[in-house]
């Protein structure tokens, strides 16, 4: 599925929302689990391999819009993926989840992914699946 210019304009323009950035987030730690920054990297690194180009906000709580997406994966044919990482066990914050739906409503394809999730990963990225 290759989303219209119209789409991606739409699903980027989310972006400009501000959030209230006084909301501490909970320390969830996984000894045994792979960091979020290295599953990233890994991500990023795939990502790159296939042919993507990546859009990573460091931080988006001390940004412009609270919540938004760890990543935007652009691709020539397989179109625009708004990817949320997640460390296993984790899960996405209301405001990340409100984004989400937000992205989603606009036809956007959004993915919350996880080490563990690793294929779904490596599908969406290969190309061998279309689903968000």
């Amino acid at each position: 599925m290759k989303a219209s210019k119209q789409t991606l304009q739409q699903c980027l323009a989310l972006a400009g929302e501000r959030c209230d950035t006084t909301k501490k987030r909970p320390s969830v730690l996984n000894a045994d689990s792979i960091s979020e920054a290295a599953f990233q990297r890994q991500v990023i690194e795939y990502a790159l391999l296939n042919g993507w180009e990546v859009y990573h906000v460091p931080d988006s709580r001390r940004v412009t819009a609270c919540g938004w997406v760890d990543l935007v994966l652009g691709h020539e044919t397989r179109g625009v993926v708004f990817a949320e990482l997640k460390r296993d066990g984790e899960k996405p914050r209301p405001s990340q989840v409100w984004w989400h739906r937000v992205l989603r409503a606009a036809g956007c394809r959004v993915y919350v992914w996880t080490p563990s999730g690793w294929g779904e990963v490596a599908s969406v990225l290969s190309g061998t699946t279309q689903q968000g």
